[in-house]
């Protein structure tokens, strides 16, 4: 459990984010489109597709951020998770671009996923400034990102939080 102003801070942060990505990602070539949402456990969630509302399709410029907590390692007396603010955790999850491949930064333009450079570029630029931990997660070859795919063998890259590097590098 976190501290109970913890949600609205990343509820706070994820319109920020969105704002900032509606207008970076609106001046590439192909254009997407930013919607804000929440998962089933409430948390902040934004899809980055071609177009609001359209269906997703393998190979297309598709990712998701899912704004989470970083989990508390400390227990009250009771045992109990401590009741503390813990930083912010940023999961973005981005569709893989061939079947086997195991990095998302080999030397290639793209990263790895099926997202074009600038449309990369533009996401983590914005997404590295906000003060967070940033994990990025490949759902593979032909998958659909969504929030399922955060688990630790899709994990490909951990950035440590640039503002206060303390924070999240325990």
């Amino acid at each position: 459990m976190s501290f109970p102003s913890a949600p609205y801070v990343n509820q706070a942060q994820a319109r920020v984010v969105a704002n900032e990505l509606t207008f970076r990602l609106a001046t590439l070539a192909t254009p997407l489109s930013v919607t804000n949402a929440f998962d089933t456990n409430n948390l902040p969630l934004l899809t980055i597709a071609p177009s609001s509302g359209a269906a997703w399709t393998a190979g297309q410029q598709y990712a998701i951020v899912q704004f989470n907590l970083v989990p508390s390692i400390n227990s009250d007396v009771l045992g109990l998770t401590q009741t503390v603010y813990t930083p912010m955790l940023l999961q973005l999850v981005v569709e893989g671009n061939t079947a086997g491949t195991g990095s998302p930064f080999p030397a290639t333009s793209d990263f790895n996923s099926v997202l074009s450079f600038a449309t990369e570029l533009a996401i983590y630029g914005t997404l590295l400034r906000v003060g967070a931990q940033l994990q990025v997660y490949d759902s593979g070859h032909g998958v659909q990102p969504v929030v399922g795919s955060i688990i630790a063998a899709n994990l490909k890259a951990t950035f440590d939080d640039l503002i206060n590097p303390l924070t999240s590098s325990r």
